[in-house]
């Protein structure tokens, strides 16, 4: 009856508890990282903070790089863009070691001349390449050290990255740049394929696809209910304030998650998703 009785009050009212639980709302920030779940004097944290720091972190990042020409990188050229791509991975803040063939060959050539700046000469030929190789490779049935890093066949080079624990948002831009700098130097006209991959990077694009899908299920399930309820009462205004009732509770929960910092990781992703059904169920069957 008051609401009845007081409609622009109560619109003038609703209007700005709306705009303020958006304003909330949108300070929500969406990332996740391994340590999240954890408190700083934790021994899980405390120990992985220390293995960033001093044995070269744990997170993998992996890139292939493939060509159909067998003994492709036994081409100097090649092998030496192998080396930059390495060097340019390296130089990212959020990369803490790289390891490619590059590192195997050019560490048995520093121990075969004694002299520790031969690290950074490069072969200037395929016999070096190959001697070096064939050198270390070890035995066939060997899958571990460098044959983990080349093919037999010399067509698909390996190069891992140990990244920090910096967040999705990082991780997704930081593959972004690698991408971008190994199509300039392996691009796809020559025959490169290039594909980014390792847990650190595919759990960040997961959570962006997961984000992307929340929305849209979010959505669909408006859409849905608005039609149902239009339909099943023949009136488009009954269906507009149907709308209503699903809407808030959403709203108030990503407004709540923004006034107490709560960030939208996996974790609550999968829990958001879960409480929609219950919810939107519940609203619908009580007009």
């Amino acid at each position: 009856r008051k609401v009845l009785d007081n409609p622009k009050v109560t619109l003038a009212i609703g209007s700005v508890i709306t705009c303020v639980l958006v304003f909330l709302a949108s300070s929500v920030r969406i990332d996740t990282t391994l340590l999240e779940i954890y408190k700083e004097d934790h021994p899980t944290f405390q120990t992985t903070k220390e293995l960033e720091e001093k044995l070269g972190g744990i997170l993998p990042v992996e890139i292939s790089i493939s060509h159909p020409d067998v003994d492709h990188f036994k081409d100097p050229a090649v092998y030496a863009n192998l080396a930059e791509i390495q060097s340019f991975a390296r130089s990212q803040s959020e990369v803490l070691s790289t390891q490619t063939l590059v590192d195997f060959h050019q560490a048995a050539r520093v121990a075969l001349i004694g002299d520790p700046a031969q690290r950074t000469v490069m072969p200037n030929s395929r016999a070096q390449i190959e001697q070096l190789h064939l050198l270390i490779e070890g035995p066939p049935d060997q899958l571990g050290g460098v044959r983990s890093f080349m093919t037999t066949s010399f067509d698909n080079a390996r190069l891992l990255l140990r990244v920090r624990d910096s967040g999705a948002k990082k991780m997704i831009k930081l593959g972004g740049t690698l991408e971008d700098e190994l199509l300039r130097r392996f691009p796809e006209e020559q025959g490169y394929t290039v594909i980014i991959a390792g847990d650190a990077y595919v759990a960040s694009v997961a959570l962006d696809s997961f984000v992307r899908d929340l929305f849209a299920s979010l959505l669909l399930a408006i859409v849905i209910i608005f039609g149902m309820m239009t339909i099943v009462f023949r009136s488009l205004t009954i269906g507009l304030i149907s709308v209503v009732p699903n809407l808030s509770p959403l709203l108030l929960t990503f407004a709540y998650m923004g006034a107490q910092g709560i960030t939208l990781n996996t974790t609550t992703i999968i829990i958001f998703a879960i409480s929609l059904g219950p919810v939107s169920y519940t609203h619908l069957t009580l007009p």
